[in-house]
């Protein structure tokens, strides 16, 4: 979605969130548990760099406060961390994109991150931007710093064409011909509901993904985490497979992401040595 008309809905989106709004409490408890359980994973006492990229008005990045020692929350729109900085004190914001970020730091010497948050941001934009978005995350992270990601399903977005054809009163055979017709364009225009009703003046742009498609894109920028096999019999570890994410959604108090079709995915940045010191410290047979 272009940063003009994301900016252009802002005001609205302003007042849902300080009306509270179920659905973002409902991603934050997720991620909260998300970031918990990659604790454990990395055998960490507790994530303590947290960054929110896209993180559009900071509600999020404000929740994170209660984590994580230091969190930053950027986004490329300036209006958008503007009226973050005025809402929230527990969190800092930068305008950057995350492509760009990494430079942001090493400007004003800042740290590298555990785990970075990406919440609704990357079905808006298409691959080559995706994959430049968790190039700049990855530059970000610390070596074995995780990545969470929550993106919609691939049914999210059809069930918002059809209640958009429903509610525009097209009978069966026109919203069926028409919802078919959006499928078929590499991109899609989903008009959104404002809570209460109403539509945004201007409809979210979607690049339609599945989980296999963002475990490629994943893959791609060097991120993967280590699955290992275990005899239960033996109770021996038996092999290790590297894989390209992990969907999260029996670790974390994911009902509410269930509802909406959304998912969440955890992946690592692993450089090739921190890979092989990895498997050598678990007695991974690869």
């Amino acid at each position: 979605m272009a940063v003009e008309a994301y900016e252009y809905n802002l005001d609205q989106r302003l007042a849902e969130l300080r009306r509270g709004d179920p659905a973002y409490q409902g991603h934050a408890r997720a991620i909260w548990d998300a970031i918990i359980y990659t604790d454990e994973l990395k055998r960490l006492n507790g994530s303590k760099r947290l960054l929110d990229c896209g993180c559009g008005l900071g509600f999020l990045s404000e929740e994170l406060t209660r984590l994580g020692d230091k969190v930053i929350g950027i986004d490329p729109s300036a209006k958008a961390i503007a009226m973050a900085k005025n809402e929230h004190r527990g969190a800092e914001f930068y305008t950057s994109s995350a492509e760009s970020f990494s430079a942001v730091m090493e400007d004003r010497r800042i740290e590298p991150f555990d785990v970075a948050v990406l919440n609704m941001v990357l079905h808006s934009v298409d691959d080559a931007t995706c994959t430049n978005i968790l190039n700049g995350v990855r530059n970000c992270l610390k070596p074995t710093g995780a990545i969470i990601l929550i993106v919609p399903t691939g049914y999210w977005f059809v069930q918002k064409l059809i209640e958009y054809a429903q509610d525009k009163g097209m009978d069966r055979k026109r919203g069926t011909e028409w919802v078919a017709a959006e499928l078929n364009k590499p991109e899609v225009k989903v008009p959104m509901r404002i809570r209460g009703g109403e539509y945004y003046p201007h409809p979210l742009t979607v690049f339609p993904r599945g989980e296999d498609d963002y475990g490629r894109l994943l893959d791609k920028s060097g991120y993967g985490y280590l699955w290992n096999g275990y005899d239960t019999e033996t109770h021996e570890l038996t092999d290790s497979t590297k894989l390209t994410h992990m969907n999260m959604e029996d670790y974390t108090s994911s009902q509410i992401l269930r509802e909406r079709d959304r998912s969440i995915l955890v992946s690592f940045y692993f450089p090739e040595k921190y890979w092989r010191a990895w498997k050598k410290q678990y007695n991974y047979r690869v």
